[in-house]
């Protein structure tokens, strides 16, 4: 596709082309709090779409994982190679204190935290579990969860998701970000004269063309801390496998009222694109951070 940016401060009219060449869809998402949603809804948080003969998520102890997202493709604007149709979901550990069932070391193994794809959506709810009376009540949970609505008395409770099809740039905080847009220009770009980071550039290009704090299907991710997927170690343009869980399938972000990634951070779900298109959501990595 042919993206055109609007004109760039001087410091970054030098990479315009790599820039406007990085550009990638995605699906922009916004929520609305609900006390009530369908089994069909997208949703962070409430209760799940689940055909009788799908046993509930239960974590590594056997007690029931929470719904932390469910997407309705169906409801989302297409992007390849996206599902166009199907239910997914991810679930996170009710009883795993601060890390919210991530494992920093094994990011793409699911013990504590779990992926669902639902191929085929069932509509007659006489096949579906509509009794969620055995899951715990959120507000009486000790531990912490990152929707922090939850924590109110009101069961079943979510905030109902809608899209927004929309276009960016890779961010700056991307494993890929130097490969893709340094080139050969150093000293006043993207890179000092000894192959760091020119953070006065980087700082501009972060606040003038973008910074991905949203809740998001595809693009590009943001981090507090910094990209799990594979860098070089000093951070140079040295050009990295980029299929390693290089499409992003889901990310939630702090928004200081529903939110909460510990210290307003931000959660990302990570899959390799060939696994995308086969629809093969077993080796997802999932990662947070936060300040």
């Amino acid at each position: 596709m042919t993206y055109t940016l609007p004109p760039l401060p001087p410091e970054l009219e030098p990479f315009r082309a790599q820039i406007e060449a990085s550009v990638r869809p995605y699906v922009k998402i916004t929520t609305t709090l609900s006390d009530s949603t369908s089994p069909f809804d997208s949703k962070f948080g409430g209760y799940p779409y689940l055909p009788l003969d799908v046993p509930y998520p239960r974590d590594l102890t056997g007690a029931p994982m929470m719904l932390l997202a469910q997407i309705n493709f169906a409801e989302v604007p297409h992007i390849d190679p996206y599902p166009e149709t199907g239910i997914l979901q991810f679930y996170l550990t009710r009883t795993e204190l601060l890390y919210f069932g991530c494992d920093f070391d094994h990011p793409a193994i699911q013990m504590d935290w779990r992926v669902l794809w639902h191929p085929e959506v069932i509509k007659d709810e006489t096949k579906i579990t509509v009794d969620f009376s055995f899951l715990p009540d959120d507000a009486a949970l000790q531990n912490d969860s990152p929707l922090v609505f939850g924590k109110s008395d009101k069961r079943g409770q979510a905030l109902r998701l809608s899209f927004t099809h929309d276009h960016q740039p890779i961010t700056d905080m991307d494993y890929r970000f130097e490969w893709l847009l340094s080139g050969e220009i150093q000293g006043n770009g993207f890179l000092d004269d000894s192959s760091k980071r020119n953070w006065k550039t980087v700082s501009l290009y972060r606040d003038i063309v973008f910074y991905a704090d949203s809740h998001q299907i595809g693009g590009y991710p943001n981090f507090k801390q910094t990209d799990p997927r594979k860098w070089d170690k000093d951070h140079i343009r040295i050009p990295p496998d980029i299929e390693n869980h290089s499409a992003l399938l889901l990310q939630i972000a702090s928004d200081n009222q529903n939110i909460m990634w510990g210290d307003v951070g931000i959660a990302n779900f990570f899959i390799d694109r060939d696994d995308l298109i086969r629809r093969d959501f077993s080796r997802v990595l999932y990662n947070w951070d936060c300040s």
